[in-house]
């Protein structure tokens, strides 16, 4: 027995609320866009785009999106990304880009429906793959979801668009709080506790201050070059590149893998306590910060 929906509500299939826009760009030079959206630049739990690359950082195939669509992370939903777009640009291809039909959904409420955690809990029980879980567009089309009327939608819309600016307001808050807190470091390790510095080896640093090679004070270890080999080989492992280090934190959106040897994963094996380093985007992060053991290589 189907479970008795509130007067005025009705189920529909999910391709009956959304399109999803298909729109391929197989040169993202050439889109003739501003803007690249990763799932790297989605926030958790944010319907705001607050960061983006450019069309020129990536390759391969890309989808095209429009201001009001929905970019919605269809791997690894538990993440819980997605984001309404405010300008015109290219996504990535694990990504859905959503538009709504306004005769079922008000375009403003789809994004905070999808929010939910009645659709998260769906997207994510029908995500297929073992180590990075992904929704195919046919499957989520064909599931139901139980939608109020326009008029209750826009009702309840003018809460939801209260309670997001509020949560705007607190993100902006936190960015502000964020780049104090970088600046004061910058500010200690330039000039210590006194506001003292000196300049040593081409280098500011806080008068007094030891300058020693890092190799004094841990052990350093590079990570495994790519190659063909390693890309193709058996026992496929993940492992943290660059673009996955970020400052004071880990982007673990897309984690790719390649093959490391028995005596590979014995060298490469992050525990806990390493401090990881990207030295092509200088970013920094202490692995105490996340727990006991990750299973990731370097």
């Amino acid at each position: 027995m189907s479970e008795e929906l509130k007067p005025g509500w009705r189920r529909w299939r999910f391709e009956q609320m959304a399109q999803s826009v298909n729109e391929r760009v197989d040169d993202p030079s050439q889109a003739g866009v501003k803007y690249y959206v990763g799932l790297e630049h989605l926030d958790s739990d944010s319907l705001k785009i607050r960061r983006w690359g450019v069309p020129d950082d990536v390759s391969a195939t890309k989808l095209l999106f429009e201001p009001g669509d929905i970019i919605f992370g269809r791997r690894r939903a538990y993440q819980r990304k997605l984001g309404v777009a405010e300008f015109r640009g290219i996504a990535s291809a694990h990504s859905l880009v959503l538009r709504a039909k306004p005769a079922v959904v008000l375009p403003e409420f789809l994004p905070f429906f999808m929010q939910s955690d009645l659709f998260m809990e769906r997207a994510q029980r029908i995500s297929v793959g073992s180590l990075s879980p992904t929704i195919n567009w046919k499957t989520l089309a064909k599931e139901e979801f139980a939608l109020p009327p326009l008029e209750e939608q826009r009702r309840m819309l003018s809460l939801l668009a209260k309670a997001r600016k509020a949560l705007d307001e607190f993100e902006s808050a936190r960015t502000q709080v964020r780049t104090l807190y970088d600046a004061m470091l910058c500010r200690l390790y330039t000039s210590g506790l006194d506001g003292r510095s000196e300049i040593r080896k081409n280098q500011v640093i806080p008068k007094g201050w030891k300058l020693l090679p890092l190799t004094d004070r841990y052990e350093v270890q590079l990570g495994k070059m790519m190659s063909r080999i390693a890309r193709e080989g058996e026992e496929q492992t993940p492992y943290l590149r660059n673009a996955n280090v970020q400052w004071n934190q880990l982007d673990l959106s897309e984690i790719q893998t390649m093959s490391f040897t028995n005596k590979e994963k014995k060298k490469f094996a992050l525990k806990y306590g390493d401090r990881t380093y990207a030295l092509t985007n200088a970013a920094f992060y202490d692995l105490k910060n996340t727990c006991n053991h990750i299973p990731l290589l370097i």
